[in-house]
């Protein structure tokens, strides 16, 4: 190895240390580096605090999770507003989108509303039991809209909610009662002078294009 020393520019020291007869040039860390390290420390310290230590800031699943919700949200509501004419099919599609479900429970299950009469479970209590067999009115959803929306009897049974409810909330309360139907809960039994025994509630027959999902 040639002993020629190599000219450095004079901005570089050489250690005084040798090893091996190997000696070290002393060459700095740009000073834009170390900022960018620090800016990075300091950083990091902030967004583990935000994120992870109690801040406000929402994590990628908690940010999924909301928009997911919002999209479910309008997702309920689009397909509501395109009900400008029930139907039978259409009333049976709602029953497979769980937002539209759980929108029904919230309904089926405020102070003096279903709960009041029909229990929680459905198995009635001053209300007919709606997880048997005995019906009313009639066993398919376009019957039951029709008596939650324009009540019973006269003088017996239940009230009119349309005065009382929004449409999506009647369309969304019946497609819950409706997946209470063929539980078959201890409960109330059937009035044989008001109630007949038509089986559960009636399924029609759909074309491809109102199945759910599809």
């Amino acid at each position: 190895m040639s002993e020629t020393e190599y000219s450095r520019p004079s901005k570089d020291r050489l250690f005084e240390h040798e090893f091996d007869g190997i000696q070290e040039y002393d060459n700095p860390l740009p000073g834009w580096w170390k900022l960018i390290f620090l800016f990075s420390v300091i950083f990091s310290v902030g967004y583990w605090a935000w994120y992870h230590m109690g801040g406000s800031g929402e994590s990628h699943l908690m940010s999924y999770k909301k928009e997911m919700t919002a999209f479910e949200q309008w997702k309920t509501e689009r397909e509501l507003k395109a009900l400008s004419k029930l139907s039978e099919g259409a009333l049976w599609k709602l029953r497979s989108n769980p937002a539209i479900v759980l929108l029904g429970q919230s309904v089926f299950n405020r102070p003096g509303l279903c709960v009041t009469c029909h229990k929680a479970d459905g198995s009635g209590l001053i209300g007919p039991n709606l997880t048997d067999d005995y019906w009313v009115f009639g066993n398919t959803m376009m019957d039951m809209y029709k008596v939650v929306s324009n009540g019973g009897r006269p003088g017996k049974g239940m009230i009119a909610w349309k005065k009382s409810l929004k449409q999506k909330e009647l369309i969304a309360v019946v497609v819950y009662a409706s997946t209470l139907s063929g539980k078959h809960l201890k409960g109330k039994a059937a009035d044989p002078n008001d109630e007949k025994k038509l089986g559960p509630l009636k399924q029609p027959v759909l074309r491809m294009d109102q199945k759910g999902g599809r």
